[in-house]
């Protein structure tokens, strides 16, 4: 039941791509400095470098998945008792970042950029 649980999780992370998420941040450019904060909160760190303004968004995330133990078939060979194996998933951790920065001009978002494993979107 776990394996299937881990797989389904899999899958439906499979859904989510770089492109879907460069979408979302790109829907930004246009808007109002007051209208980005709003959908993206207070950012973590803000830069001015000449006439523009960087706004630097960080979104940082990590956990662990639970092995799955191997299912064992026991057999008996004369006097010998044989137990093999077979499947089971190794347990594993996990971190995602994802660094957003936005360029604000006379207060409105002119450009956009982002890096990180954890820049991804459905």
């Amino acid at each position: 039941m776990k394996a299937l649980a881990i797989v389904l999780t899999l899958m439906l992370a499979g859904c989510a791509t770089t492109a879907k998420f460069a979408e979302k941040v790109d829907a930004n450019i246009g808007k109002t400095e007051a209208e980005l904060v709003k959908a993206w909160g207070p950012p973590d760190s803000v830069h001015t470098v000449g006439e523009s303004k960087w706004l630097s968004y960080l979104r940082a995330r990590s956990g662990s998945v639970p092995s799955v133990p191997p299912i064992y078939t026991t057999s008996v060979v004369g006097n010998t008792v044989v137990s093999t194996p077979s499947g089971g998933i190794p347990g594993y951790t996990y971190s995602l970042t994802c660094k957003v920065d936005y360029e604000i001009k006379q207060g409105i978002v002119q450009s956009s950029r982002f890096e990180g494993n954890g820049c991804r979107s459905q």
